[in-house]
């Protein structure tokens, strides 16, 4: 489900086993906080049969950074994560997601079965016609393998601009070349659609979160994706925005409804909590 990440997860697992058999080990999933994703949301609409099967559904990514930056943002606001609405953007050099939650849980998130889903990435494509992948696979004669590795690992950025699959390296030449402008232009466009979608899901959010490497170090993203959405109560103050330098921020524009946060995500120390918790309730300490 996580071509890109479960495998080397894995060897990792087998290597402390091996080297460090007598210390035990817990396993923290990217996935967990999304299993409170209402039925709605999580089902695909295909044959029920095939879904039930293979256990076909949303299952989302990224939980891990998306529920500390939640706890951080509400901690920092003075807010009971129970009582908020929010809308948290982990924006990363590899993989992106946005999330939607509600009363502390996880309402909605833009991966899907597997972490393509969703926004465009730096070598993902997110969305996507599907018939436009089985018209690839026809024309080329791709088997599945080399049409999951075209979607996967040259798509996305890489597959518009071609020269880099790192935004930051886009967004310096978005002024003198074209594909540049484009590969920025549609990755803020397919993020904007998410966070307006989950604004109405959840009747205005009382939070917009933006974490990871380009949503904490690129405020020019920050700044296009919150234009002109006043209408859904987000208005973000571009000073304040361009005056960033560290740590947890209030980007709030005047007259909004909606607290913009620029949050640094932690997900080793949520993921070192979650297996100190489950070691202390299997040892008893």
């Amino acid at each position: 489900m996580a071509p890109i990440h479960n495998p080397i997860s894995y060897k990792l697992i087998e290597l402390c086993h091996e080297d460090f058999s007598s210390i035990p080990q817990f396993a923290v999933f990217d996935t967990a906080f999304h299993s409170s994703i209402p039925k709605e949301f999580y089902t695909y609409a295909i044959p029920a049969r095939l879904a039930a099967r293979y256990g076909l559904r949303k299952i989302g990514f990224h939980g891990i950074s998306h529920q500390y930056v939640m706890g951080q943002a509400c901690r920092y606001l003075k807010r009971d994560p129970k009582q908020q609405r929010i809308i948290s953007c982990h924006l990363g050099t590899g993989g992106s997601s946005v999330c939607a939650i509600e009363a502390g849980k996880s309402k909605n998130s833009s991966m899907g079965f597997t972490p393509l889903e969703g926004l465009i990435m730096n070598t993902r494509c997110g969305d996507v016609d599907l018939g436009l992948l089985f018209y690839i696979m026809f024309k080329e004669g791709f088997s599945a393998a080399q049409a999951e590795d075209i979607l996967n690992k040259k798509s996305g950025i890489l597959g518009i601009f071609n020269a880099s699959s790192d935004l930051r390296d886009v967004a310096k030449i978005i002024s003198k070349n074209r594909q540049a402008k484009l590969a920025f232009d549609m990755y803020i466009k397919r993020a904007r659609k998410y966070v307006s979608f989950y604004a109405l899901i959840l009747k205005k959010a009382d939070i917009l979160i933006f974490t990871d490497s380009l949503g904490v170090g690129m405020p020019l993203v920050r700044e296009k994706i919150c234009a002109n959405l006043q209408c859904l109560g987000i208005q973000m103050d571009v000073v304040k925005s361009n005056a960033y330098k560290s740590g947890i921020c209030d980007i709030t524009g005047a007259g909004a409804q909606t607290k913009v946060l620029i949050v640094p995500t932690n997900e080793e120390v949520m993921i070192a909590r979650q297996a100190y918790t489950e070691y202390c309730h299997d040892s008893g300490c």
